[in-house]
């Protein structure tokens, strides 16, 4: 029977030891492995930390990290297709140039002049985890909610947060409820035009932000979410 492999570190932000062999890899866009104690990954971990895992990792860790970065080229190119920024054959192109340089897929393409490096940025936000944001610290733009459209915003349960250009590409920063499917909203007519920054914001607070919008918000150019129902409402 095989030995199984064990590899002890130190998490870099809570200090407790952990087998890292047993951890969860997260799916951020160059993927590290999840302390089970304070649950966070090493993608913000200092540099020193992340070189020193990899150093020491054993060869089958090294060989799952592989694994998972091919899947993530994968999911970036089916992005990027999505999007309208490169083709199936430019794909497969980018992917023979990989295997040669033993570069990054996003940095391939920005090599072959299909995408910006802020453009590339951008899609690789699509692999990374959301921000977690409490719609009480932003003033919500009704002119913005008017423009993607109240029933969307409605039945999605999504709040527009922002709208910029970067490099000609329209950026839509967006608030979302935890457990949306991106891929299909992000197809939708709406929105479909923008590279979208998705947030996942607490579904009590969109359907506040959504009910206020709802009301008499004529005379308003901004509404403000606070967390007293009362303090909109009134005593009754």
């Amino acid at each position: 029977m095989e030995k199984s492999i064990d590899y002890i570190v130190k998490c870099w932000r809570c200090m407790a030891e952990f087998n890292a062999m047993e951890a969860t890899f997260c799916n951020h866009h160059g993927p590290s492995k999840i302390c089970p104690f304070c649950l966070a990954c090493f993608c913000q971990a200092p540099e020193e930390y992340q070189q020193n895992f990899w150093e020491n990792s054993p060869r089958e860790l090294l060989e799952e990290k592989l694994i998972m970065e091919n899947k993530a080229s994968l999911k970036l190119g089916e992005i990027l297709i999505r999007a309208g920024k490169i083709t199936t054959v430019q794909l497969k192109d980018a992917i023979e140039k990989q295997k040669l340089l033993r570069k990054r897929l996003g940095e391939i393409i920005v090599m072959m002049d299909l995408l910006t490096p802020d453009e590339l940025e951008l899609y690789l936000i699509d692999q990374k985890q959301m921000d977690e944001i409490e719609l009480k610290d932003f003033k919500i733009n009704v002119e913005l909610i008017e423009r993607i459209g109240i029933d969307f915003c409605s039945l999605n349960r999504v709040i527009p947060l922002e709208i910029f250009k970067l490099d000609n590409v329209e950026v839509l920063r967006l608030a979302v409820t935890p457990g949306v499917d991106l891929s299909q909203l992000k197809m939708n007519e709406r929105i479909k035009e923008f590279t979208v920054i998705p947030y996942s914001a607490r579904p009590e607070e969109i359907e506040s932000v959504l009910r206020t919008f709802k009301g008499d918000v004529d005379d308003k150019d901004i509404l403000v979410l606070d967390d007293e129902e009362d303090r909109k409402t009134g005593p009754g």
